[in-house]
């Protein structure tokens, strides 16, 4: 990620306001025209996309207008790029994800949406993107998509703390991801007082039956990005939804360090965990539904038992636990807690997390090619989370064992958590990426 970047967009966008934006944009100009054109070229980019809206607000035409000209004055110094830049601001103005920003901005809608992956945050908030959300899998990815970049890192950190066991050094590693996230995001994280612009950071999956160990990673990574930082990180800690982690999620919220309950994939799941974070102290925390996590094994379950279109059938499961887990939340006033979805397997999901009630806000966290393929077609964003599920379609989804323990609100106890089939195959996949982490810190 490119470190200057951020220093020059948070400059002219996040760290300054009405008075001071067109001196800061035309300061900007002259140190970098000339000099560093592609820099320039991306900020104005970053001028013309939906970026400009955590400074202008709804109302605020004067600086609008304001924002437009000093991207026109770029074009003028950047001429022989100008087309290329027009053309990149209008498939961003065409995105529905800035048309899902812009609602929610207007009070339209109460949701906002994140990128599922530890890289691409940049170009994710010139659509609105005002979250991050990475686990042992993404970072895997993200260090085999930029092995120039996270080769250096590792033998970096591997010199730095020779003799340290691997999991330390890995979370070195994850650490590093989420910072340069973090810092990206930390303008919004400062604008909303705290509530948006946050970094999803994942405990060692190989601890999920470990309170004592996770919240000691949580302490550990927690206190090492506040000293990077200067001040309060703004990351929430990825615990999975087993029962150790109610412990856990008691010992880190107790303590002010927001969390996203992930590894969740049921009502039962969600409110045990927001119970917990409701005592807790926290400025942020979630509760994850891992749509196609969920959808999966019961698409695969129902064709077992011969359910015609399990496949589409099971789109609809993860779509049911979200809306019940919504009104579960709300009724019974858990207000500390939001509803991130995750795990996305196509615009149906997106579709499904609209909501236009004031009560609570869903997140929507996607990987840039679902992301994509939702910018891919006008899109109506229209609520449907109060309406019911067809009684019908519940009926077929009730066949499957796992879709039943999902979806009723005592469908599981604590103890039983551990051994539901989502949680022992998620669990599993990220040990795989984690053991993967090992190998290539050495």
């Amino acid at each position: 990620m490119n470190t200057k970047w951020i220093e020059y967009r948070d400059r002219i966008i996040f760290d300054t306001d009405a008075a001071g934006f067109e001196g800061a944009c035309a300061k900007a100009r002259g140190e970098l025209a000339g000099k560093d054109d592609e820099l320039l070229a991306a900020l104005t980019v970053d001028l013309l996309s939906y970026l400009p809206r955590w400074i202008t607000g709804n109302e605020n035409g004067a600086l609008a207008e304001a924002v437009t000209r000093q991207a026109e004055e770029n074009l003028v110094v950047l001429q022989s790029r100008a087309g290329q830049i027009r053309a990149q601001a209008v498939e961003i103005e065409k995105s529905n994800l800035v048309k899902l920003s812009r609602l929610a901005d207007e009070g339209k809608i109460n949701n906002r949406w994140g990128n599922d992956n530890g890289l691409g945050i940049m170009d994710a908030m010139r659509r609105g993107a005002a979250l991050v959300t990475t686990n042992p899998l993404i970072i895997n990815m993200a260090r085999k998509a930029a092995p120039e970049v996270y080769d250096k890192v590792r033998d970096e950190i591997n010199a730095k703390y020779a003799g340290q066991p691997v999991e330390k050094r890995i979370s070195y590693l994850t650490l590093d991801v989420v910072l340069e996230n973090c810092r990206a995001l930390r303008g919004i994280y400062e604008k909303t007082n705290r509530q948006g612009g946050y970094v999803n950071c994942q405990v060692n999956p190989n601890d999920s039956k470990d309170a004592d160990k996770m919240a000691e990673e949580v302490f550990f990574v927690y206190g090492e990005a506040e000293k990077a930082l200067s001040g309060s990180p703004n990351i929430v800690f990825k615990l999975p939804g087993t029962q150790a982690s109610l412990q856990a999620a008691k010992m880190v919220t107790e303590r002010g360090i927001g969390i996203n309950i992930t590894v969740n994939f049921s009502v039962a799941q969600s409110l045990a965990f927001a119970e917990v974070i409701q005592k807790g102290c926290a400025a942020r925390s979630y509760v994850t539904m891992m749509s196609g996590r969920l959808d999966d094994p019961i698409a695969a379950e129902l064709s077992a038992l011969g359910e015609a279109d399990a496949a589409e059938l099971s789109k609809n499961a993860s779509m049911a636990v979200t809306r019940r887990v919504y009104r579960e939340l709300i009724a019974r006033g858990l207000d500390k807690t939001e509803i991130l979805v995750a795990s996305l397997r196509g615009p149906w999901n997106f579709d499904a997390s609209i909501t236009d009630e004031p009560a609570s806000r869903i997140v929507i966290s996607a990987f840039p090619d679902k992301w994509a393929e939702y910018d891919s077609a006008p899109r109506s964003i229209v609520s449907h989370i109060a309406e019911p599920m067809p009684e019908d379609v519940i009926g077929r989804l009730n066949k499957s064992d796992i879709f039943r323990k999902a979806y009723a609100a005592d469908g599981m106890r604590p103890e039983e958590f551990d051994m539901y089939t989502p949680v022992q195959q998620t669990i599993g996949a990220f040990i795989d990426s984690y053991a993967e982490l090992k190998e290539y810190m050495g």
